[in-house]
């Protein structure tokens, strides 16, 4: 399978032509890339494809399409960035949401240089913004080349790309793939819109040290939602900036570096140790009086660590004198053979849908451990797709606390 992380030849003449004609059968208005064997890829990557390779249009308004939108229109960010201030760079930092989609609307980016890192003005933001649409009103074609890496490096030295410049230092490899507009080029890491013109609708606004690149959200991709900061989502960002900057570690390149010169055992240690430390000053929120907390909810995605996190912070609260009671809301999915189990487009139990669980039973529970009642907790088996027979029996004891954790909390 096809992976643009290795250097491949180009396609001959002859077989670029057959791809070119197959890509005029699939291609529509709305095509903004192009799924080639499930793996999506630059319409202008064809000529680096196998002639025999089964290819689908992606729209720019479905799940992989929209993602190669927003990182589209932050490459026209960057190359706006660097034809009005050449001296520097945009950093993408984190993603914002909005409260009725679970897809980013927004992404908190900063722009800096190696002479002034302080933030950009108002005026700054407004003159980006006129330049990005000049450049999407342009329709600029957007190419995908395989180039030599050594003179990549010195032309991001030259264009103050550091960070790019670090991770190709570390790649170890003879040629690498770059997205290329014009004079402006940045590393092919996603695949991006063939041309400026597709990323027409869009907005930025400032915000705290930087600005906020503003993109259409999957529901309704005929406007840009209105900006719903987080602060505390921000707070937490610049504050594992903090960590990193103080270890030198900014980019990719720079924890490449690091594992290539075999000291990771000492990184490891210090973001365990940092990890440690930010439970301790949770378990000191939770702890204090004036909140009165009973219950800890712990969120995220698949294999995050919820389980590993829930646990060690139950080991602080015990210290400071609390009962906790940890459970796991994977413990109340339904039974997989139950006719209203959710399902996928392509008919597989989807495991990651809050239909999927049995929620009035999850509720009933914790409102009777809040009771002092006794309850029986399930136990979910995950080879079966069912709850065992029997249940833990579990009872909020004096002082107590619940922590629960799950990707639905």
């Amino acid at each position: 399978m096809f992976r643009n992380s290795l250097p491949l030849r180009a396609l001959s003449e002859i077989e670029t032509a057959v791809v070119e004609e197959v890509l005029k059968e699939v291609i529509k208005e709305d095509t903004i890339a192009i799924r080639v064997d499930h793996q999506i890829f630059s319409l202008s990557h064809c000529r680096f494809l196998s002639a025999n390779a089964v290819i689908e249009p992606v729209s720019k308004n479905s799940n992989f399409g929209i993602s190669v939108y927003r990182h589209t229109l932050l490459f026209i960010l960057a190359m706006a960035v660097k034809q009005l201030f050449p001296t520097k760079i945009v950093i993408a930092q984190h993603a914002f949401g909005c409260e009725d989609s679970d897809l980013c609307t927004a992404l908190y980016c900063e722009v800096q240089s190696n002479i002034n890192t302080k933030g950009i003005t108002e005026m700054d933001v407004q003159e980006i913004k006129k330049k990005m649409t000049e450049l999407i009103q342009e329709n600029i074609p957007i190419e995908v080349a395989l180039t030599d890496s050594g003179k990549l490096i010195d032309r991001f030295t030259k264009n103050n790309q550091i960070y790019s410049k670090k991770l190709v230092q570390t790649l170890s490899v003879p040629t690498v793939f770059v997205n290329r507009c014009g004079d402006f080029e940045t590393l092919h890491i996603l695949p991006l819109a063939p041309k400026t013109g597709m990323t027409n609708l869009f907005d930025i606004q400032s915000y705290k040290n930087g600005l906020v690149l503003i993109f259409p959200s999957l529901r309704d991709f005929t406007v840009c939602p209105p900006f719903q900061p987080n602060t505390r989502i921000h707070e937490c960002w610049q504050d594992s900036n903090t960590l990193w900057n103080n270890l030198k570690i900014n980019c990719v390149g720079d924890s490449n570096k690091i594992i290539m010169s075999g000291d990771t055992r000492n990184f490891i240690q210090l973001s365990e140790a940092y990890h440690d430390q930010k439970i301790v000053e949770l378990a000191q929120m939770i702890t204090d009086p004036q909140r009165s907390v009973k219950i800890v909810l712990i969120a995220g995605p698949s294999s995050s660590g919820k389980t590993t996190f829930s646990h060690k912070l139950a080991i602080h609260l015990q210290i400071a004198g609390l009962r906790p009671l940890v459970i796991s809301s994977d413990d109340y999915y339904k039974s997989r053979d139950r006719p209203d189990y959710p399902k996928t487009k392509e008919g597989a139990p989807n495991h990651e849908c809050i239909q999927a669980m049995n929620t009035e039973l999850f509720n009933q529970h914790l409102l009777e451990l809040f009771e002092g009642k006794e309850v029986e907790i399930p136990i979910f088996d995950f080879l079966s797709g069912a709850p065992k027979l029997q249940g833990s029996k579990k009872r909020l004891e004096p002082n107590g606390i619940v922590i629960c954790e799950g990707i639905f909390c």
